[in-house]
């Protein structure tokens, strides 16, 4: 019988998911300095990113799209500086958050001379202000597009836990923004130099024992390493044939 919507459990996990969000929110608030929401609004309007993108939409229907300057500032980045200056941020929110200061930013500019906050746009946000409603579009196709990449090698290894875990990076957590396209980066880079050297010893490891086994004349696929199947070589598991048996009776 299928579980209903609305039944208890899922009320008392809803409920739960609210509590905790409305604690980190607070927490957030005072870390800052800064006085909690008071409104039942306030709180909604904090549960999603609808507001940055209100802004952005108004924005750049009055002011000049920045048609992929943005993703320049990892150039820059690498370079050291911009003539002289600082880097400009990683995260493109913080252009976002000065635009709704008043202040004409557009990028490249060093993250010295803006307001240290960030309205993060993600996806939506940021193909909205780099190409209009077609940068959505493309943007949201690259996002998933990924996250089906993620997904295919996942299965491909039989749900290998580090696979596993870039998949749910990707769900959960991934969008076309310099900030995420940084952290997915910084994770893989970070798996690799972990796992990497540990994946290339188990394969040498492999092909030692393949090669041992060739020399013994071990059958393909036997071995040390080949599980319980290569202990059983030669022993049958069926029943001796009753005329083979010895007779017994005389």
């Amino acid at each position: 019988m299928p579980r209903s919507l609305f039944s208890l459990s899922n009320v008392v996990l809803g409920l739960l998911c609210v509590s905790i969000f409305v604690i980190l929110l607070n927490f957030r608030y005072e870390s800052k300095g800064m006085s909690a929401p008071v409104s039942i609004a306030s709180y909604i309007v904090n549960f999603s990113y609808n507001d940055i993108y209100m802004f952005i939409m108004n924005h750049f229907s009055y002011y000049d799209y920045w048609y992929g300057k943005v993703f320049l500032d990892f150039k820059y980045r690498f370079t050291g500086g911009i003539q002289g200056f600082g880097p400009p941020p990683i995260d493109e929110g913080v252009y976002i958050y000065n635009l709704f200061l008043g202040r004409p930013v557009e990028p490249p500019i060093p993250t010295d001379m803006m307001a240290a906050n960030s309205w993060p746009p993600r996806t939506f946000g940021n193909g909205y202000m780099n190409f209009g409603f077609p940068g959505v579009i493309a943007f949201s196709f690259i996002q998933g597009w990924l996250t089906g990449l993620a997904y295919r090698w996942m299965v491909k290894t039989g749900r290998h836990p580090i696979f596993l875990f870039v998949y749910l990076l990707m769900v959960f957590s991934f969008q076309v923004s310099n900030l995420k396209i940084a952290e997915l980066g910084t994770v893989i880079v970070g798996l690799t130099l972990v796992f990497g050297p540990l994946y290339l010893i188990e394969r040498r490891s492999l092909r030692v024992a393949a090669g041992l086994g060739a020399s013994r004349g071990w059958p393909r696929g036997a071995g040390p390493l080949s599980g319980r199947s290569s202990l059983q070589v030669g022993h049958s598991s069926q029943p001796a044939s009753p005329a083979l048996e010895k007779d017994d009776s005389n």
